[in-house]
């Protein structure tokens, strides 16, 4: 049996559901119950996310106690800046019983639809 070092998992690889920017925008306006992820870093982060999104790097997701108070009967939209680094929380939390998904394009979309960024208002 092989056996992988830890920080493997977090490799962009493979298939995971996907939703787009205006979707997201559309979920927010109607204020469905879906919480937001941001795995992007503590500047990027700063700089806008989208939304309340909770602040988790990628670095400490899996072990982030923010990740064990998530509700699992609410979707959560795993956020990055272009789509790739939040493909593998949102497998893993999909693996974990989330319904989890990925913002198609990261924040470069959703800024690219027009949409805007809000001032972080939590830190994890």
């Amino acid at each position: 049996m092989i056996v992988l070092p830890d920080w493997l998992w977090w490799l962009p690889i493979g298939k995971v559901r996907e939703v787009s920017p205006q979707t997201l925008r559309g979920w927010l306006a109607e204020h469905q119950a879906v919480q937001l992820i941001d795995v992007r870093s503590d500047l990027e982060y700063r700089r806008g996310t989208i939304g309340n999104s909770l602040h988790i790097p990628r670095h400490t997701f899996r072990n982030s106690p923010a990740v064990d108070r998530l509700d699992t009967t609410k979707p959560v939209v795993v956020i990055c800046l272009r789509g790739l680094r939040s493909r593998p929380g949102a497998a893993w939390l999909r693996s974990k019983g989330y319904d989890a998904y990925t913002l198609q394009g990261g924040i470069m979309a959703w800024l690219g639809a027009d949409l805007c960024l809000e001032t972080p208002q939590n830190k994890e």
